[in-house]
């Protein structure tokens, strides 16, 4: 674990999750580079602000990052009755699974159930 998660995990240690429920620190988005059709001016001196529904425009095949479905994240709290997850492991999980936790910076939670896995070192 890195120095900022081991200071998360002090922060957090004083706070006792309910049944089902995980403190974890998501790691960095994975993403991946696609293939996009976006729409382009045909004329390349128009700018932005000047293009409306009679500008003639062109689809212009883009390369742009778009998110991974599943994400990585270290766990940080987990509740008494958990036994599938240690502090400190690096769990996967799917995107748009997580919530907001507040109370303590960079920190999420997320319900035991929409663990996709656990990964061992």
């Amino acid at each position: 674990m890195t120095n900022k998660e081991l200071k998360l995990v002090e922060k957090c240690s004083k706070l006792e999750t309910l049944e089902g429920r995980i403190l974890i620190a998501p790691h960095k988005i994975r993403t991946r580079k696609d293939k996009q059709f976006v729409g382009r001016p045909k004329d390349d001196t128009v700018k932005p602000e000047d293009i409306d529904a009679d500008t003639e425009m062109v689809m212009v095949e883009e390369m742009v990052d778009v998110n991974q479905r599943f994400q990585l994240a270290t766990v940080l709290q987990i509740p008494s009755d958990e036994a599938r997850f240690n502090i400190g492991d690096t769990i996967v999980y799917q995107i748009g699974t997580t919530f907001d936790f507040d109370l303590v910076k960079d920190v999420s939670y997320i319900r035991k159930y929409d663990v996709t896995a656990v990964v061992r070192s």
